[in-house]
C-alpha cells in the first residue's frame, strides 16, 4: 500500500502542476484579447469598405455599372453581364471620349460565350 501511495504522489502532483500551468497562460491570453482597440479597428473596416464616388455624375453610373460587370463575368452570369454592359454602353454614349468603352459595351452585349465578354473586359478598363 505505501508502495502504491509512494508512486501516486508525484503523478498527482505533476497534474496540478500541468494543470495550473494551463491556467495561468489562458488568463495572459484572456488579457491580451482584451487589450486591443476595438474602435481603431471598426474605424479601420468602415475605411475599406467604401465605394470610391467619382466628380462626375454620369462616370459614376457608368462605374458602378462597371462593378456589376465585373461581378457578373466572374460569376459566369451571361445574362447579368449583357444586362450591365448594355447600361454602360447607355451611359457612355453621355459621357466625352468614351467611344472605345461604348464600342467594347456593345461587344459584350452582343457576345454569346463568357469567354468572349470576358475578352472585351479588357477594353474596359
Amino acid at each position: 500500500m505505501q508502495h502504491l501511495l509512494k508512486a501516486a504522489i508525484p503523478f498527482t502532483a505533476a497534474i496540478i502542476l500541468s494543470s495550473c500551468g494551463e491556467s495561468r497562460s489562458t488568463a495572459n491570453t484572456t488579457d491580451t484579447t482584451n487589450n486591443h482597440d476595438h474602435a481603431a479597428m471598426e474605424q479601420n473596416e468602415v475605411v475599406a469598405n467604401t465605394k470610391p464616388v467619382l466628380k462626375n455624375d454620369k462616370l459614376n453610373a457608368v462605374y458602378q455599372h462597371y462593378i456589376h460587370l465585373t461581378t457578373a463575368l466572374t460569376n459566369g452570369d451571361i445574362a447579368e453581364a449583357k444586362i450591365a454592359a448594355n447600361a454602360i454602353e447607355a451611359g457612355a454614349k453621355e459621357v466625352n471620349g468614351a467611344s472605345a468603352i461604348v464600342s467594347s459595351a456593345a461587344k459584350i452585349t452582343t457576345g454569346t460565350d463568357i469567354g468572349a465578354q470576358r475578352k472585351n473586359l479588357c477594353c474596359l478598363e
